[in-house]
């Protein structure tokens, strides 16, 4: 079909599945359904009921240290991630792999990318946030040191399912984070602020990667300062404290039985 027909195709599935679902399932709060936040009991009065969610708001939240952590490691992340995925087909066809494996090659991001969707909320459902958003940027970097070192074959299939785990949770361990670190009051302020710094570093990484092949005629040496990237990123989440319960009209506490480490 080429190119265009295919987008458009993508276009046309984009209307005609989620709008529908969209319109007919979603609803605007768990109180529309019945429901109450998070699978509590009781309905809080006050402040949430009022539309005014306790947390931080957005000017709060930039003078807190935990802001800039989250913020620097989603973006150190997204530096290293979308460095090499925006030229994971031109690194593989440098190495001498055809163009038809190299893109099939790409493909295969998605299967690492569904197991990394369905595996976050499991993991965060039953572990220390952080813990898994290390565990998840570590399995980025062993992509990275596998692609820096040349394999090919399964190595190289290993490293891009292991680069699509990470593209499978960055977004929902975003939005976790965030609402665990600073309430909702002004969560979808906050979620922005990192998702535009996410959204630069995905800018700057594949600049950098075409900067270093133009520069020293191969991909090695960015790559080995992707590795770097995603374990410094790792490092970033380790920073992190416990989680905040945010209470209606009162101050932050943190939360009982919630270990950092």
């Amino acid at each position: 079909m080429g190119w265009r027909h295919t987008y458009l195709v993508f276009g046309c599935l984009a209307m005609a599945i989620p709008l529908p679902v969209v319109g007919m399932l979603l609803t605007e709060s768990p109180q529309g359904m019945g429901l109450w936040p998070d699978g509590a009991t009781d309905p809080r009065v006050g402040a949430a009921q009022q539309g005014q969610e306790p947390g931080l708001s957005g000017h709060e939240a930039w003078h807190t240290s935990t802001f800039w952590l989250l913020v620097g490691a989603f973006f150190l992340l997204s530096v290293s991630f979308y460095g090499q995925l925006v030229h994971l087909a031109p690194l593989l066809t440098d190495r001498g792999v055809s163009a038809p494996k190299a893109a099939l090659a790409v493909s295969v991001t998605a299967v690492g990318s569904l197991l990394g969707r369905i595996g976050t909320g499991y993991l965060l459902d039953r572990f220390f946030g952080p813990s898994v958003a290390i565990g998840f940027f570590c399995a980025a970097a062993c992509g990275s040191f596998l692609l820096w070192r040349g394999v090919g074959g399964g190595g190289a299939v290993a490293a891009i399912v292991l680069m699509g785990l990470v593209h499978g949770a960055e977004f929902d361990l975003m939005a976790y984070m965030v609402s665990r670190y600073f309430g909702l009051r002004a969560f979808a302020e906050i979620y922005n602020y990192t998702f535009t710094a996410f959204t630069l570093g995905g800018m700057i990484g594949p600049l950098l990667m075409g900067m270093g092949f133009d520069a020293t005629g191969s991909y090695r040496l960015v790559l080995g300062g992707f590795v770097v990237t995603a374990l410094a990123a790792a490092g970033l989440m380790s920073r992190l404290g416990p989680y905040r319960v945010w209470e209606a009209a009162a101050e932050p506490v943190v939360a009982a039985g919630v270990s950092g480490s």
